[in-house]
């Protein structure tokens, strides 16, 4: 099924002429009557009303450009073809150009923020499919000679709604319709269960979805073994980021960019207990070249293999992101703990 959604503009006069003879004529034209207003004045109808219309196939839905390791965009579903016509109600309108824009919507696809500004390179890529030119965020185009633009929206790695909109170049006329990009029927995490659920933020209240329900029982059922192992001295397991409730990217501190490289389609979990250690070791700092030393935090060895024996038996499996080197962020001299990172490799 397309949608299509349309826009008029107004049919404009050209070579109004003011009789001057007609002593009616010289007041202003808003005031003339009706009556006398032909006689003041001798029109030539100019150019008909341009129409523009915009046709996107339902449900106008993309998902976000994933990274290999995230699963990838099989079968281009990062991207979606859909068309401009324009037309003067009757015949179509060939050469007529277009500025086409890609906006943000803000406080969607879970961001519940809008500042800074949205980056113009995660609002997407438009190509013309004739001339196959390609922006980001917008493109100048012109129709063909069936008055048609074919594009391609190929959607950045940021989930959300994001509005097209297409602006005359030469006239105050415009139309626009709204493209979701999202990874579909994500799941919330929520049911009864031995744990705390953490890490929420002004920027990001729901960050407790998904991919669907046997992740779920699976973190359920690991969240339970682990309150119940004598090795665990840290009380019920605290979930902290998955993914947002439409996917893509996790801008934990909403400025649009990492340091979440994961959370994307709903297989990670960062899950905050540990059990660590105070490490000191001398460090040659790269950018002034002194050996120093350094006291970083590092996980107790068997804690952390315990951990993943057990949370791997349930198709979670640990992500080595340097949680345990002690000469992680060398620049800093207290360099934050890296919550356990757990990915679902089940179906």
């Amino acid at each position: 099924m397309k949608a299509r959604v349309f826009a008029k503009s107004m049919t404009h006069f050209r070579n109004a002429t003011r009789d001057i003879n007609d002593p009616n004529c010289g007041l202003p034209i808003d005031t003339i009557a009706e009556n006398v207003f032909v006689n003041c004045f001798e029109f030539r109808v100019g150019e008909p009303s341009v129409e523009l219309s915009i046709e996107i196939p339902e449900p106008k839905e993309v998902w976000p450009t994933l990274r290999t390791r995230d699963g990838g965009n099989p079968n281009e579903r990062n991207e979606l073809l859909f068309n401009i016509l324009v037309t003067n109600g009757i015949d179509s309108i060939p050469n007529y150009e277009l500025d086409i824009e890609i906006e943000f919507a803000d406080s969607s696809g879970g961001h519940q923020h809008s500042d800074p500004g949205y980056p113009n390179n995660l609002r997407g890529t438009l190509t013309d499919s004739l001339t196959n030119q390609s922006q980001v965020g917008s493109i100048i185009t012109s129709s063909n000679q069936n008055g048609l633009i074919f594009l391609k929206y190929i959607s950045n790695q940021s989930s959300g709604k994001f509005i097209i909109t297409a602006r005359s170049t030469s006239e105050s006329l415009s139309i626009s319709d709204t493209i979701t990009v999202k990874v579909p029927n994500l799941l919330q995490f929520g049911e009864i269960g031995s744990y705390t659920l953490t890490g929420e933020t002004i920027n990001h209240v729901n960050n407790h979805y998904l991919i669907n329900q046997q992740a779920i029982n699976s973190l359920l059922g690991a969240s339970s073994a682990f309150g119940n192992s004598k090795w665990n001295t840290s009380g019920e397991m605290r979930l902290n980021d998955m993914s947002l409730e439409w996917g893509g990217l996790f801008d934990i501190s909403g400025q649009w960019r990492t340091p979440h490289n994961s959370h994307r389609t709903g297989r990670d979990v960062d899950i905050e207990n540990i059990s660590a250690r105070d490490t000191t070791l001398m460090v040659l700092d790269p950018v002034t070249g002194i050996i120093r030393e350094r006291t970083v935090l590092v996980f107790e060895s068997d804690w952390i293999e315990n951990y993943r024996v057990l949370m791997q038996l349930r198709n979670w499996f640990f992500v080595d992101e340097g949680q345990n080197n002690p000469n992680r962020n060398p620049i800093n001299d207290q360099p934050g703990i890296r919550y356990p990172h757990f990915n679902w490799r089940g179906n």
